[in-house]
């Protein structure tokens, strides 16, 4: 092979190589866990890590209490806690036994028939929990919640006093 493909086909395994193995430095991680407040779960809400150079993941709190959040940066995190205080996902409204239905819809949208029935997802909670979390739980810089994220998968229970 004369020595200018061989270069050129060197520099493409090393292209290909980057891209699969990462060249950026930039780790992540997966983290899985529960909040407790006041040593009961939420069931309901949102966790957010905050890693170096403005990296952040975010993931849902789940009507079972555990969190699942990919792409979190590796390292020393700050975390954040937001809970949903009542209601349903995307501002779905609860119509009892008949079903879901989406915001807006009336019989004329429909065809005369009633609006569409919508499924909540598994795991989301209809019903906000009726803990009221400190405000400064909302902000990296004063939520006082902070984790050395140092396996690719990493199982923490955030504990809010």
């Amino acid at each position: 092979m004369p020595l200018r493909l061989t270069r050129f086909v060197l520099f493409l395994l090393a292209v290909c190589a980057c891209s699969t193995l990462g060249c950026s430095g930039k780790k992540t991680a997966t983290v899985k866990g529960t909040v407790k407040y006041k040593n009961e779960l939420l069931k309901s809400g949102t966790v957010k890590f905050f890693g170096a150079n403005d990296a952040t993941s975010s993931c849902t709190i789940l009507g079972d209490g555990t969190f699942t959040c990919e792409g979190v940066p590796m390292g020393e995190v700050r975390v954040t806690v937001e809970q949903i205080t009542g209601g349903l996902p995307g501002g779905l409204k609860d119509a009892g036994k008949s079903g879901l239905f989406i915001p807006g819809q009336d019989k004329k949208s429909t065809g005369g028939g009633p609006p569409p029935k919508l499924a909540v997802p598994e795991g989301a909670s209809t019903i906000g929990s009726s803990a009221n979390l400190p405000a400064t739980l909302k902000n990296p810089d004063t939520s006082g919640l902070k984790y050395t994220i140092d396996v690719q998968i990493k199982d923490i229970e955030i504990i809010i006093p």
